[in-house]
């Protein structure tokens, strides 16, 4: 049966076919297509890429080429474990697309009518994931009200510690001390670049050295218990993250079977 396949060129029509397909799992479900010998699943897969044609020519196609690959990452969701915001982000904009180029079809019944009725958005979902997600490296303060809470601290902690190091690089009796009056970051920690010879005039931890070993980046003492608090918080922002993104892939789920 497989010759009669390849005398047809079903081989070269399946690849065509698979070149407009908008991810590679629809690709490989494309390639792996066989013809049926059943004469009423022949007329209703007929019927439905009629009625696909029709809608298309009618209203134009959806834009799936804008859509990433979200097929392992509904599996995921069906599985139960928690989404980047990349695949969250991803998930919402397929449904929404669909759904809302599904919308312009209203009252026009299809073969095709059951399969986008499973595409439903949940509209409050839909605004959720949009109103929490900025991009696929944050989430907006809004996402909850813990997440805000924290921070709002992280905001006060982080004025405090650099106000306290304000002082310290600003005062005469330190300047001296000091590579260059600025305070920057090691290892999440905020500190003073001091030069290596007065480096037992700072009291307090070092966290790393240039290049050239003339500078040490130390952590003074009057901060480290400040740094501490901060360092809480920020573990505290990331468990807070997760369970935003836990309670949110939890709630997609459901919205995700269609797809798979």
């Amino acid at each position: 049966m497989k010759k009669d396949y390849k005398k047809l060129e079903l081989d070269k029509i399946l690849d065509l076919l698979s070149q407009n397909a908008y991810c590679d799992v629809c690709r490989e479900r494309i390639k792996k297509i066989k013809p049926s010998f059943d004469i009423d699943t022949v007329k209703t897969e007929i019927a439905k890429t009629d009625d696909a044609f029709t809608l298309s020519s009618k209203f134009g196609t959806p834009k799936f080429y804008n859509i990433k690959d979200i097929c392992f990452g509904a599996k995921r969701a069906q599985q139960g474990s928690s989404l980047s915001l990349r695949e969250l982000m991803d998930i919402g904009m397929f449904l929404r697309e669909v759904s809302e180029w599904y919308s312009q079809c209203s009252g026009i019944q299809t073969s095709l009518t059951e399969y986008f009725e499973q595409l439903s958005v949940n509209k409050h979902l839909e605004n959720m994931i949009t109103n929490a997600i900025i991009s696929e490296e944050e989430l907006a303060d809004s996402a909850s009200p813990q997440l805000a809470a924290i921070r709002r601290s992280i905001q006060r902690k982080s004025l405090a510690v650099r106000e306290r190091l304000d002082k310290l690089i600003k005062s005469q009796s330190t300047q001296k001390y000091l590579q260059e009056s600025l305070v920057t970051m090691r290892d999440g920690r905020f500190v003073v670049p001091v030069k290596t010879e007065y480096k037992s005039e700072i009291s307090g931890l070092v966290h790393d050295t240039s290049a050239t070993g003339a500078t040490l980046f130390i952590e003074p003492m009057a901060v480290i218990q400040l740094n501490n608090q901060l360092r809480e918080l920020e573990i505290q922002e990331k468990k807070e993250i997760e369970a935003v993104l836990a309670d949110l892939s939890n709630q997609a789920a459901p919205y995700t079977e269609s797809i798979l």
